[in-house]
C-alpha cells in the first residue's frame, strides 16, 4: 500500500458549550490526525448542541466527503476518556482506495419503504450500485428500528451486518436529531454503506445471563406489554425484581434507571446449543399495570428476566472489542453501547477506557451512546434491534477487499 492510499482514523471529542469553537476543533483535529481529505466523517453530539450547525461546518471544510451525524445519550467515549454532555465528537476516515455514501430519509408513515430509500441512495451516493458494500451504519430513532431493518435485509438481503444505535438524548423526551446530506431530521433513518478497502470487524454482545424468573406474554400490542400470565406486567415485573419499580408504580412514570440491570429476554436461537437472548428495556409503566418497551414484544413470546452487575458490564464492552479486531492490527474505530451502561456504570465508565487502550493501543476509537442497538444475528443470517448491547466496528490493516454484488 502507497503512501497516498493508506487507511487512517482520526477522532475528536470534547465536553463544551460553544457550538461554533467545537466545530472549528474538529475540523482543526481531523485535517492535522488524517493529513488527507477524508472521505468519511461521523459528527456525533448531545443534544445541548445543534446537529446541523456542526455537520454544516464539517461539510464546508471537506466538501467532498459523506457525512453524517447523529445525537447521543449523556456522552462520549474516547480512547482517551469519557466526554460527559455538552460535548461534541467526531470520527474521520481516509480510504482514498474505499467508498462510502450517506443518505438521510424521513420516516413518513413508512419506516420500511424509508430504510430502503436510505440504503439503495447511500449505495448510490458511494459509487457502488449494484454491490454489496461491506457493511452499513444505520443510525434511526426509537419506535420503528425493527422496520428500518426489515427495510434494509428487503434491498440487500440478509447477509450484509447492519451497526448502529438509535439517536439520543439526555432522558428520552424525543430531542434527539439526526443529520445527513438531505438535512436535518428527528424522525429518520440515516443509512452510512461502507465500502472500505481494507477487512472491517465486528463484534456485538450483552453482558446479562437469564435468571430461573420467565412467563408467557398474553396480551401484548407493538412495544406495549399489558399481560405476563394474565396478569398486568408491571406487578409481576416488580415481583420478580424484588420490588425494584415500587418508586415508578404509582403514578406512571419513566423506569430505565431502575431496569437497566433487569431486562427481559426473548430467546431467538441457539449457538453450540447455548439459548440466545435478545434483550428488551421496559421504559415506562401505565397506570394499567401495561409497560412500553424499547422493542416489539408478541404475544405468546415467553420472556425471561436477565440479571448483571456494573462490573460485568464493563467487562463485557471491552471483550466486545477483543471479539471485533480478533488479534489484527487495527487502525481505529467506532463503539456505540446502550445508554442504560452509562447510567448504571456512571464514574465507574472510566474503567471502560482502560479496557479500549488495553486492546487498542493507540487506535483512535469514537464511541456514543443509544436508544436501541443493531447488530448481526449469531445464530443465522439477518440483522436484530435489541437493548443493553455494546457494538464494535473496527477497520484493520489487513486483507484488501474485492467487490461483492448484489442478488436483487
Amino acid at each position: 500500500m502507497t503512501a497516498s492510499s493508506e487507511l487512517r482514523v482520526a477522532t475528536f471529542a470534547e465536553t463544551g458549550t460553544d457550538t461554533s469553537l467545537l466545530g472549528a476543533r474538529v475540523v482543526d483535529a481531523l485535517r492535522a490526525q488524517l493529513g488527507a481529505r477524508p472521505q468519511l466523517v461521523l459528527v456525533v453530539c448531545t443534544e445541548e448542541h445543534p446537529l446541523g450547525a456542526l455537520v454544516s461546518l464539517v461539510r464546508a471544510a471537506f466538501p467532498a466527503a459523506a457525512v453524517a451525524g447523529t445525537t447521543t445519550a449523556v456522552g462520549l467515549l474516547t480512547h482517551e476518556g469519557y466526554m460527559p454532555g455538552p460535548a461534541v465528537g467526531a470520527f474521520g476516515l481516509v480510504d482514498p482506495e474505499g467508498a462510502f455514501g450517506v443518505c438521510l430519509q424521513r420516516l413518513g408513515d413508512d419506516p420500511r419503504a424509508a430504510a430502503q430509500v436510505a440504503v439503495a441512495r447511500a449505495i448510490a451516493a458511494a459509487g457502488r450500485e449494484g454491490e454489496l458494500p461491506e457493511a452499513a451504519l444505520m443510525m434511526g430513532v426509537a419506535g420503528a428500528e425493527e422496520q428500518l431493518l426489515m427495510g434494509i435485509e428487503d434491498v440487500v438481503g440478509p447477509q450484509m451486518p447492519v451497526l448502529g444505535g438509535s439517536a439520543g438524548d439526555n432522558d428520552f423526551a424525543g430531542r434527539w436529531m439526526l443529520a445527513g446530506p438531505e438535512g436535518t431530521s428527528a424522525d429518520a433513518v440515516v443509512v452510512v454503506a461502507l465500502f472500505p478497502s481494507r477487512r472491517l470487524r465486528q463484534a456485538n454482545r450483552s453482558g446479562f445471563v437469564p435468571t430461573a424468573l420467565r412467563g408467557r406474554v398474553t396480551r401484548a400490542a407493538g412495544r406495549r406489554i399489558y399481560e405476563i400470565d394474565g396478569e398486568p406486567a408491571g406487578p409481576v415485573y416488580d415481583r420478580w425484581t424484588e420490588g425494584s419499580m415500587a418508586p415508578a408504580l404509582a403514578p406512571e412514570g419513566s423506569v430505565m434507571a431502575q431496569t437497566t440491570l433487569s431486562p427481559l429476554g426473548r430467546q431467538i436461537g441457539t449457538v453450540n446449543r447455548l439459548p440466545i437472548y435478545a434483550l428488551t428495556l421496559p421504559v415506562d409503566l401505565h397506570p394499567d399495570g401495561s409497560m412500553d418497551m424499547l422493542t416489539e414484544v408478541e404475544t405468546g413470546e415467553e420472556l425471561v428476566l436477565m440479571e448483571g452487575t456494573a462490573d460485568g458490564l464493563a467487562a463485557r464492552m471491552g471483550r466486545v472489542t477483543t471479539e471485533a479486531i480478533q488479534g489484527e492490527p487495527v487502525v481505529g474505530g467506532i463503539t456505540i453501547h446502550c445508554v442504560g451502561y452509562a447510567l448504571v456504570m456512571r464514574k465507574d465508565i472510566s474503567e471502560v477506557v482502560g479496557a479500549l487502550r488495553a486492546r487498542l493501543g493507540p487506535a483512535p476509537v469514537l464511541g456514543w451512546f443509544t436508544f436501541g442497538e443493531q447488530g448481526p444475528r449469531m445464530d443465522r443470517p439477518g440483522n436484530l434491534h435489541a437493548n443493553l448491547m455494546t457494538s464494535a466496528v473496527m477497520l484493520t490493516r489487513e486483507g484488501l477487499l474485492g467487490d461483492g454484488e448484489l442478488d436483487v
